[in-house]
C-alpha cells in the first residue's frame, strides 16, 4: 500500500534527522514509526484481554531463530543508548527503590515465576 502524507516542515526536518542517526532512509524510518505506533495501540487494547500474556508467551516459545534474531535485532535498534553510571554508584544504587508501580512482591514474584 502507498499513502501520501502532508507534513509539515519542522516534521519533515526531523524524520529526516532522525532517520540520519540511525542510518536509515527517511521513507525506512517513518514507515517504521508508523508501523510502531500501531503496534503500541494494538498492545494497548490487547492488555486488557485476560489471556493475552498467555497467548504472547506461547508465540514467544514457538519463534523460529530467524524471528528471534530478527526481534533481537529491533529491540537493539529501538533501545536507547546506555547511560553512564554516577561515580561511586553500582546500579543496586542507582535503581533500588526507584521502579514505579504499587505491585507486592508477590504479584511480581508470580510474574517472573510465569515468564521463566
Amino acid at each position: 500500500m502507498s499513502l501520501t502524507i502532508e507534513l509539515s516542515v519542522e516534521t519533515e526536518v526531523a524524520i529526516k534527522e532522525l532517520a540520519a542517526q540511525s542510518g536509515r532512509q527517511p521513507e525506512d524510518y517513518a514507515k517504521d514509526l508508523l508501523t510502531e505506533q500501531i503496534e503500541i495501540k494494538r498492545l494497548q487494547t490487547d492488555i486488557d484481554d485476560p489471556q493475552y500474556f498467555s497467548r504472547a508467551l506461547a508465540q514467544m516459545k514457538t519463534r523460529t531463530p530467524t524471528e528471534t534474531a530478527a526481534v533481537r535485532e529491533k529491540m537493539f535498534r529501538l533501545a536507547k543508548p546506555p547511560r553512564h553510571l554516577p561515580e561511586n554508584e553500582s546500579i543496586i544504587d542507582v535503581v533500588f527503590g526507584k521502579i514505579p508501580g504499587d505491585e507486592t512482591d508477590e504479584e511480581v514474584f508470580t510474574a517472573l515465576q510465569k515468564l521463566s
